[in-house]
């Protein structure tokens, strides 16, 4: 799959080719975080499975709004690199928030009613779109909406200077055809989406 930032061209074979804009910082610019991409002009990187990502920036923080195809879940597991962070953090958007050092599977939810949900800090995601209860095999099950599109907010005093990256990924995107898969961030050589250049 590719990731390509035009007009950058990508070498044959590879996920994504991206680069994240060098202007400078508008220190007007902000971003409600409602999921809606429409208020993004800039393009971070775009992604043959379909996915755009989009990236605002001011002095405080810095925004990423995900287009998602039709019939996609906006849920998926997001890990942040920064060189404030000792370990990097893994980011759970869901139903819940919640994050956790990546590899350190005692911070990991294990149930829904985990009192570990809820911890996010200095970040922002949408959760997936509660829409009431449906009948499934095993009795009620809730239902959600699907989405098109996924938005975070990171705070810059939390996560401190860059460089910052984002891997991991999208647990459900469609094709179109009626199917779902995985939509990860990372390009074929395990290099993560830069969303924050270094000073």
């Amino acid at each position: 799959m590719n990731r390509i930032l035009k007009p950058v061209a990508c070498a044959a074979g590879m996920m994504f080719c991206q680069s994240v804009s060098a202007e400078p910082v508008a220190s007007s610019e902000s971003a409600l975080v409602d999921g809606n991409c429409t208020e993004y002009t800039r393009i971070a990187a775009e992604f043959s499975h379909g996915v755009t990502a989009y990236i605002k920036q001011n002095a405080d923080h810095v925004w990423l709004c995900f287009t998602l195809p039709a019939g996609s879940s906006s849920a998926g597991e997001f890990i942040l690199r920064t060189p404030g962070l000792a370990t990097p953090l893994v980011l759970h958007v869901s139903a819940q928030l919640g994050q956790w050092p990546l590899g350190n599977e005692e911070l990991r939810p294990k149930e829904g009613t985990s009192s570990l949900w809820w911890n996010n800090t200095g970040w922002a995601a949408i959760p997936a779109r509660f829409n009431g209860m449906e009948q499934g095999d095993d009795g009620p099950q809730p239902r959600f909406l699907p989405a098109t599109g996924q938005e975070f907010q990171f705070s810059r005093t939390t996560f401190g200077p860059g460089p910052w990256t984002l891997g991991g990924g999208f647990y459900a995107v469609s094709d179109g055809e009626g199917d779902r898969a995985p939509a990860r961030l990372d390009d074929d050589n395990g290099q993560p989406l830069l969303i924050l250049r270094g000073n």
